[in-house]
């Protein structure tokens, strides 16, 4: 389970436990919210295609253009949205990921992270669609994945910590929300 998927579970707990409702988040006003949808389909078609259909997707420019496209339909979402809580994270987090991407043609994944966290991604790499091996001409390999967390067995980025503190705070704020009344002309 991811980061981001973890922190939006924070979310919903958080901004439940602090009195809000789930029927808040359609309370909220999302612009373009299907470009979330579509942004996540594309990305988990690719990885699904490089593990099952085309192994070699994982190894293309193809795949990396893939890859591209579904971040650059995420990307305009919380640019339709950056008055929304937390949206400039999840930005900031997006772009910090994409830099590194665009840069090496996958996420670098170090493999003293994964150990720390309890997992062998070996296997996992050969096939990934946005993971690579980082080695040592990896470019700004500090934004790759070289933060173990042991609890969930994965490694994450800073990008990926951004963009999942991000979420949390959408997701505990839309909760929580509760539309501003407009006053009336007596006063009220």
């Amino acid at each position: 389970m991811s980061i981001a998927v973890i922190l939006l579970l924070a979310g919903l707990v958080s901004g439940l436990a602090r009195g809000g409702k789930l029927e808040n988040i359609g309370k909220v006003d999302f612009r373009y919210s299907w470009l979330v949808f579509v942004g996540l389909a594309i990305q988990a078609g690719g990885q699904l295609a490089a593990e099952f259909l085309v192994p070699s997707l994982a190894d293309s420019t193809t795949g990396l253009a893939i890859l591209g496209v579904s971040y650059l339909v995420l990307v305009t979402f919380v640019i339709f949205n950056l008055r929304l809580p937390g949206a400039y994270l999840m930005g900031a987090g997006m772009l910090l990921n994409i830099l590194v991407i665009g840069l090496n043609g996958g996420m670098p994944v170090s493999l003293d992270a994964v150990e720390a966290a309890g997992f062998d991604a070996t296997d996992y790499l050969e096939t990934a669609f946005k993971h690579e091996l980082m080695e040592p001409d990896t470019k700004l390999g500090f934004l790759g994945d070289i933060i173990p967390i042991p609890l969930i067995r994965t490694a994450v980025s800073i990008g990926d910590i951004l963009l999942g503190v991000g979420i949390f705070l959408l997701v505990d704020r839309a909760v929580r929300y509760a539309p501003r009344r407009a006053k009336g002309r007596g006063g009220a």
